[in-house]
């Protein structure tokens, strides 16, 4: 018996060795119930809802939020991606609590530096948002184990997602570090969680269900510990458009209508999203709208980074998710259109957060080619929604008369009967409404649209704001045309618009009574940079920069920050506040300002890692065990690199041998004696050399980050096992073969090549193929290459070594896939234990080249 040592990235193991003449040395979740539990008392005058939507101190709100990954943004960051979202409109951040990005070992808890989520909620707070915390156990995310601690899988018997001790036992020491965090946070203590989650994506139940005593328990602790503000499990109405396509009545429902999750991008893509996607994605936030939604959280709003090894095994460093807010901070043209949505969501929220369906009683409202006419009524007044759903171009002629020109694929929402100021209401619009601002005296209502049609606006006054025919006024009124209808007065004015270098909109001051109603008609591209901004307690209307950072005082004067992320936008800011005249702010050129030089780094040291190689190295310290174990068996390591290490003596004369390794994942290197003999993934079948004598086998492995165990339930030990483990055997090698007489054929693809192999051989296109040669004549394309191989001895642990296969190979014995491979140049090795003891043997590798040269490049060896 053969005794050796095993290291780990922080920790190794023992291998138990011996050796003769064989030497033994992861949807569909269940979404029926979208319920919400009620806060408790003591959280009810803060936070509470209806069927019909929210009420957040006392005012219905309908909830804009987007998702934001604290632990995946630098914490020196944080604020700017918050302003980001705040200035677009959001009013909530929603975001996940980690476990095992928390307590990355059993009981070493880290709430601080990036991990500091008390922080992060205060500082979402002073950012102006309210906060939803999704406090697992179980997060998904594509992170590592989807938050499960690597710690998790080597308490005997755990079952995650169950009603099992250890487990519960585990997540209550976690959770009773985490919910007073959460608790001291909420918005009936003065913070901001309005909401929290519980579970994610359980299959077992959503909503207020709770099946099990796993479900109970996680209840009752949550509330026992502190958490007063509504609550619920799993999730709410997860998709890329979760509203559907129709229309619904909130009558009958008890809690809002409410999505958790409403994906945006997707976890594999990056940057700008294509036109397609684009509409589809905008058209779902109408839609919640338009349908009866009461709010929605956009999964993701902010790029972010899996800094570390915390990724699943579908990612690397990149969570950008093609997410409004990039990775770096920059804004996509989503953004924009978010800002849009959330605008008017804003200035109308007592209309979505408390309404009913409309749609039967406006269905004339809008007739024409693609046009879809939708409609929610509330006490406070109505919103139309007029929807394009072709793909050009169309009008929809309105009711009563009127014409509104719309693009293709777009919603426009017109108000009806609807409070804007004590003092004033619309009694119609039948134009595109930005936003409605409040500044004091001054009432600033902003339209925007393409230059077709007329503004068309209706507003009425009550008596107490005077005499409405001798308390207005409207400057250079040849512009347009004033009616009035009893008390109402109609503004119908062509729309207008000034060169976009000077910022400013087409733009008519009323004045009714002692205030004063402002209205701004802007073109589509003012109104992508047209922005809402504090500035000493009043709100500020800010048009021109690509993005408006924050207002600060300079010299005793008013000065902007922006973020120009357009070069060629002009440096000016058009600066409207609760005075008749802007303030014009002109700013220094882009880039003129502030540019760092670049950094040439020169001094460099290297420090090479293969020391455990060697033969006298001192693994005293290594954790030692009878055979490798998975990484974390040190106490739940949880990175990503482990060393093993195994020493043994042999007395015979030196011999060559096999190392099959079919327990390993991701990848390894092995090390004979300090030489590299082999790397890759499994199964890696390395050659080896012994000499006579002490012998050193050391094994550098590699994850690339565990699944995420999306609806997993049960126990966690075996699943997503990562580094090596099992028993690991030596085999004496005998003779190796180069196969030299190989057969191809091309293919049109992947899949037609890949279905071809259940028909076998059969049929013309096949002829002769020499390795080494450019079987592709320099063109892409997926061609077969087929060989024979004799019967394989029963006992031998037999394999075949590809030098070189160019580009990517897929190989198949006797018709069934046996492993895979990308990368040209890049020895790698496939296992034949399933190959025929009793007869021949059919090798088949669909190569396909993607430029250049491509085949079979180098040869391949037979090993028996």
């Amino acid at each position: 018996m053969i005794v050796g040592t095993v290291y780990r990235g922080a920790f190794l193991w023992m291998v138990g060795l011996s050796l003769a003449a064989l030497i033994s040395v992861t949807c569909a979740p269940v979404r029926a119930n979208d319920d919400i539990f009620p806060p408790r008392a003591a959280a009810r005058p803060f936070i509470h809802f209806d069927g019909r939507g929210f009420i957040i101190n006392g005012k219905r709100t309908y909830v804009r939020s987007g998702s934001f990954h604290y632990a995946r943004v630098p914490r020196a960051l944080w604020r700017d991606r918050l302003e980001k979202m705040k200035r677009a409109g959001f009013n909530t951040v929603q975001t996940y609590v980690f476990w095992n990005y928390q307590e990355p070992r059993p009981g070493q808890f880290r709430f601080t530096g990036r991990a500091n989520l008390d922080a992060f909620l205060k500082l979402a707070k002073s950012v102006g948002l309210y906060a939803t915390v999704r406090m697992g156990p179980y997060d998904c995310a594509e992170w590592d184990s989807g938050g499960y601690p690597v710690f998790l899988r080597f308490i005997p018997g755990l079952k995650v997602r169950a009603d099992d001790p250890a487990f519960i036992g585990a997540m209550d020491k976690f959770w009773k570090r985490l919910i007073p965090i959460v608790a001291k946070n909420q918005i009936n203590h003065g913070g901001n969680v309005i909401l929290v989650q519980m579970e994610n994506e359980d299959p077992q139940g959503w909503g207020t269900a709770m099946p099990n005593a796993y479900f109970k328990h996680m209840y009752n602790i949550t509330r026992r510990l502190g958490i007063q503000v509504p609550i619920f499990f799993s999730g709410l109405h997860h998709g890329s458009d979760p509203a559907g396509r129709k229309p619904w009545s909130s009558q009958g429902r008890t809690s809002p209508w409410y999505s958790t999750e409403t994906w945006t991008g997707w976890y594999n893509l990056y940057g700008k999203m294509n036109p397609g996607k684009f509409r589809f994605t905008e058209d779902a936030l109408w839609h919640n709208e338009a349908f009866g939604g009461n709010g929605l959280n956009l999964y993701m709003l902010v790029g972010s980074t899996d800094f570390g090894h915390w990724n699943n095994n579908e990612m690397r460093a990149s969570y950008d998710y093609a997410a409004g807010i990039g990775q770096l901070g920059d804004l996509r043209p989503l953004y924009y259109r978010y800002k849009r949505i959330n605008y008017f969501a804003r200035s109308f929220q007592a209309v979505l957060a408390d309404s009913d369906n409309a749609t039967a009683q406006y269905a004339d409202f809008a007739t024409g080619r693609s046009i879809q006419v939708y409609a929610r009524k509330s006490p406070y007044g109505t919103l139309v929604f007029i929807a394009n759903t072709g793909n050009a171009a169309a009008r929809a002629h309105l009711k009563g008369g009127g014409v509104l020109h719309l693009h293709p694929a777009e919603f426009v929402p017109l108000v009806r009967h609807f409070a804007i100021s004590k003092w004033l209401t619309i009694q119609q619009s039948r134009s595109r409404i930005l936003s409605v601002v409040k500044q004091g005296k001054f009432l600033t209502v902003i339209f925007y649209g393409t230059g077709k049609g007329n503004i068309e606006f209706k507003v009425g006054a009550p008596d107490t704001v005077g005499a409405l025919r001798r308390g207005f006024s409207w400057k250079n009124k040849a512009a347009g045309l004033l009616n009035f209808e009893g008390p109402v007065l109609a503004l119908l004015g062509r729309q207008r618009y000034t060169p976009m270098t000077a910022n400013q909109p087409f733009q008519r001051a009323i004045k009714i009574g002692s205030h004063t109603l402002r209205i701004f008609c802007e073109s589509c591209r003012q109104e992508h940079v047209t922005w809402l901004a504090g500035y000493h307690g009043m709100k500020q209307i800010v048009i021109g920069p690509t993005y408006v950072d924050h207002f600060a005082t300079h010299s005793g004067a008013m000065a902007l920050q922006v973020q120009q992320f357009d070069r060629k936008a002009p440096n000016i800011a058009v600066v409207y506040g609760a005075t008749a005249k802007p303030v014009i702010l002109e700013g220094n050129p882009p880039g003129s300002a502030g540019r760092i030089s670049a950094i040439h780094f020169t001094h460099w040291h290297m420090h090479t890692l293969v020391a455990p190689t060697a033969a006298n190295y001192n693994a005293a310290a290594w954790v030692k065990t009878s055979r490798p174990r998975q990484m974390g068996f040190d106490h739940g390591y949880p990175g990503a690199y482990t060393w093993y290490r195994c020493t043994f003596n042999w007395s015979g004369p030196p011999q060559a041998a096999v190392l099959p390794l079919t327990h390993l994942a991701d990848w390894a290197a092995v090390f004979m004696n300090g030489k590299l003999v082999g790397q890759g993934g499994a199964p890696l079948n390395p050659q080896v050399h012994l000499i006579r004598g002490k012998n050193t086998l050391a094994v550098f492995t590699v994850n690339n980050g565990r699944d995420k165990l999306f609806a997993y339930i049960g126990p966690i030990r075996n699943k997503a096992r990562m580094g090596l483990w099992g028993t690991i055997r030596l085999y004496k090698s005998a003779d190796s073969i180069a196969l030299s007489h190989w057969r191809m054929k091309p293919v049109d693809s992947l899949k037609t090549g890949q279905a071809a192999i259940a028909g076998g051989h059969r049929g013309g296109g096949w002829k002769e193929a020499t390795v080494g040669h450019d079987a592709f004549n320099g063109q892409a394309g997926f061609a077969w290459f087929h060989a024979r191989l004799p019967m394989i001895p029963a006992g031998s642990l037999a394999s075949v070594k590809f030098n070189d296969v160019d580009d990517n190979g897929w190989i198949y014995l006797n018709g069934k896939l046996v492993g895979s491979h990308r990368g040209w140049g890049q020895p790698f090795t496939i296992s034949l234990a399933a190959a025929h003891h009793a007869a021949t043997n059919s090798l088949d590798v669909l190569v396909q080249n993607t430029s250049g040269t491509g085949g079979l490049m180098a040869k391949v060896v037979l090993h028996t």
